[in-house]
């Protein structure tokens, strides 16, 4: 008899199949373990835009300016004013260095330098009062910019029509004077500069509030006020 028949029959335990069976099923782990992950039967969604925001608490700039200034007391529409002025005090700074790079690095005249620098100004002071002092960015672009721009014109319009009318009533070049007194470099027609940019600025303010900047959030609460 061979030694190959008189060795004992050694069978090996059948593991695999049980296995088979168990990352057939994988509903039958317990999600803690980390011995077998059926990503198939994992379902992933994307957060919702809520979600996001919530999560997101960074206030934003406009957040915080106007933040700022509701510390102090003051309604939205003086925040409001305040930063148009602010942002159109910078835009006059824009128009002049867009002027002078005209004419000194394009060799335009001044008179002719006017426009495009207006234009750049415009477009600087829009897109800043667009994202701070209203924050309309949900407002369509091309329709807001063309109103603004509008409004601005008209503004400029105004201001024209208010210093020629001030000149035509005495507001010259002549010095102010009080009694006999003559107040020097103070010219009657720098008031009526002055008188034309308060006119144009208020306009200007009020074409970007209630038109250019004007959202539809605004218009609801508005039409709901008057009980509409």
């Amino acid at each position: 008899m061979s030694s190959s028949s008189m060795s004992p029959s050694i069978s090996k335990p059948s593991a695999a199949p049980e296995l088979t069976a168990v990352t057939e099923h994988p509903s039958l782990l317990d999600p803690q373990d980390n011995i077998l992950v059926n990503t198939k039967s994992r379902k992933y969604s994307e957060p919702s835009d809520d979600a996001v925001e919530a999560i997101s608490t960074e206030p934003t700039f406009q957040e915080k300016v106007h933040s700022l200034f509701q510390t102090l007391g003051l309604p939205t529409w003086i925040t409001q004013l305040f930063l148009f002025g602010l942002i159109g005090a910078s835009g006059i700074f824009v128009d002049l260095a867009v002027v002078v790079l005209c004419r000194e690095g394009l060799g335009l005249a001044v008179d002719i330098g006017i426009y495009p620098a207006f234009l750049v100004a415009v477009t600087w002071n829009f897109e800043l009062n667009r994202r701070i002092t209203f924050d309309s960015r949900n407002v369509n672009w091309l329709y807001s910019y063309v109103m603004f721009f509008l409004a601005c014109t008209l503004g400029l319009a105004v201001r024209v029509v208010f210093i020629k009318s001030a000149k035509s009533i005495g507001f010259d070049d002549s010095f102010l004077r009080l009694g006999t007194w003559e107040i020097p470099y103070l010219r009657l027609s720098y008031i009526a500069y002055v008188g034309g940019i308060i006119i144009a600025y208020v306009i200007n303010f009020l074409g970007s509030k209630f038109v250019a900047f004007r959202t539809k959030e605004a218009s609801t609460t508005s039409v709901e006020s008057q009980g509409l």
